[in-house]
Parts: C-alpha cells; structure tokens; sequence
C-alpha cells in the first residue's frame, strides 16, 4: 500500500536528518516555475524563528543544473539547513519522504500539475501554498492547509513559522487535509494515478 506511513522518526534516521527537528519538504521535479529560490530566500526568517529548521529538497532539476540553487543556498548562508537529495526519487522511496516531513511547502509560481499536493496530503501532511487557483479550490487557509501570497519570501516565511510553531494546529490541518482527499478523490484511484503522474513527471 504506497499510503503505508513510515514512522517520522525511522525515516529521517534513513535519509540522515535530525531526528528532534523540524522539516520542511520541497519534493520533485526543481523547475524555475516551482519556486524553490522563494523557498530558500524564505529559509533566513524560519531559522531565526525556528533554530532547528532543516529543507529538505528531494527530486531532479530540469536539464540536470542545480548549481544556481547552490549559489542561492551559500549566499543565504544555509547551507547548514540544507538537505540536498538532488536526483530521481524513486516510488519506494516517496513514504519515507513525506514521513520525515512536518511540512510541505508548494510554492509555485504557476501550477501545471499538482501530484506533489495530493501526493502531501494523502499522506496526511500539512502543506503550504502559493494563493494560485488550483491551489486555493483545493486548499483552504488553517483549515486543510497554509496559503501565502505568491512570489513572495516574507509571507511563505510567516506561514511556515505559523505552521511549524503550532504543533497541535498544524496536525489538525494535516488531518483535514487527509480527510478532505478521502471525500473529494476516490482513494484507492488517486494512489495510482498519483504514482502513474509521478512516474511520467519523474522521467521527463
């Protein structure tokens, strides 16, 4: 069953991340759309609220060049916040990834597909994202996710402390957000057509 949860914990021990502290994932294919360097340039102002803060950012860039990101990671001076598991990901690998994550954080620039949300929240993880369309017809702010204004660093910033300080808040909307997938996705179709939409997402 891909929708097995692997215990936070066990997983971060396997992908070799700190145990006690808090996780943000950014998860799949790194396109200038997705808006990983929002992300990052978000990191700073999490860290100073959050000190035990780590990204972790899992999946393959586009035409196989991360080094911008890497030039954006040093610059921001986090790389020490920073794990980089920058190649395929494959399928049995994905439940140890959400697992070891508090958080997902989707903030796209412009949405084509939106695998890594359903993928999030049927893993029953809280996500943040950006206040697209086709992400706020899913996505309710506080109730079944966290919503910040597109493009900008400050307001992902805010609601990523806001998510990661409430521990209680943010497992209620991770709660919603897995219940909100079982009423409005057939269950047992979106594991397969999530896993056939990575699988086409991860080979391109």
């Amino acid at each position: 069953n891909m929708f097995l949860m692997s215990h936070p914990i066990e997983a971060r021990r396997v992908l070799g991340i700190n145990e006690t502290g808090r996780v943000i994932l950014f998860f799949g294919h790194i396109r200038e759309v997705k808006g990983l360097d929002i992300l990052l340039e978000a990191i700073p102002a999490v860290a100073r609220e959050i000190p035990e803060v780590t990204l972790l950012i899992a999946g393959r860039p586009l035409r196989k060049d991360f080094s911008t990101y890497e030039r954006l990671i040093d610059s921001l001076g986090i790389r020490d916040r920073c794990v980089l598991h920058i190649r395929y990901i494959s399928n049995d690998e994905l439940p140890l990834y959400f697992a070891a994550a508090d958080i997902v954080a989707l903030p796209y620039r412009r949405i084509y597909q939106s695998g890594v949300i359903l993928m999030a929240m049927s893993y029953g993880r809280a996500v943040v994202v950006s206040d697209l369309p086709a992400m706020t017809e899913m996505v309710t702010d506080g109730q079944n996710g966290y919503v910040f204004e597109q493009g900008s660093a400050v307001s992902l910033s805010k609601q990523l402390v806001r998510a990661l300080r409430d521990e209680q808040g943010r497992e209620a909307v991770a709660s919603r957000a897995l219940e909100y997938i079982r009423n409005n996705h057939d269950w047992e179709q979106i594991g397969k057509r999530t896993l056939l939409l990575y699988r086409s997402v991860l080979s391109t």
